[in-house]
């Protein structure tokens, strides 16, 4: 018996890991030619540093470095105001989409389904699988220490406690453990 997959949520952390992670999650996409909606969840506004060295992580440096002319570029052209945090993860989310759509075509990622919210992270998480009418969320994990392997770990279990949606925890790779 297969159980149908449309819409699969990733939520990312935006770590270094996470690159491998969402690999994960865009082929079980690709198999089931099923959509996939990024979600990073900002609990407090970060740093300009914080968010540098995340989205420079999360894409590697070249395309981080990439970004960076283009973007310079684009805010000589035209006089905006700044980028809030949210926009820049979510430019960000949609330049790996569109560097893994290289690699799998099947996999449908559209614009409106990357999103960097803030709230609680948890609650976040469900909400967005619900309201987006996904059928599985991808997670990744990594062991850390001390209080903060305490505070991902409650992350996880008030996911697990409260969706209603399959979980799928992805590992980080064994080079980063």
């Amino acid at each position: 018996m297969s159980v149908p997959i449309h819409r699969i949520l990733f939520a990312t952390d935006l770590s270094s890991k996470a690159r491998s992670m969402f690999r994960y999650a865009a082929t079980i996409a690709a198999h089931h030619c099923a959509g996939l909606v990024i979600l990073h969840v900002l609990q407090e506004a970060p740093k300009k540093e914080t968010l540098t060295l995340m989205i420079s992580n999360l894409l590697g440096e070249e395309r981080w470095k990439q970004l960076r002319e283009q973007d310079a570029q684009a805010a000589r052209s035209v006089l905006i105001g700044k980028k809030t945090e949210a926009d820049k993860i979510r430019s960000a989310a949609g330049a790996l989409c569109t560097f893994m759509q290289e690699r799998h075509p099947e996999v449908r990622i559209l614009e409106d389904d990357i999103l960097a919210v803030q709230g609680p992270v948890a609650e976040t998480i469900v909400r967005t699988a619900k309201d987006s009418g996904c059928d599985l969320i991808v997670m990744g994990y990594h062991r850390r220490s001390g209080l903060a392997d305490a505070v991902a770990g409650s992350t996880l279990k008030a996911v697990l406690r409260f969706t209603r949606t399959p979980v799928l925890l992805v590992p980080p790779p064994e080079d980063a453990a």
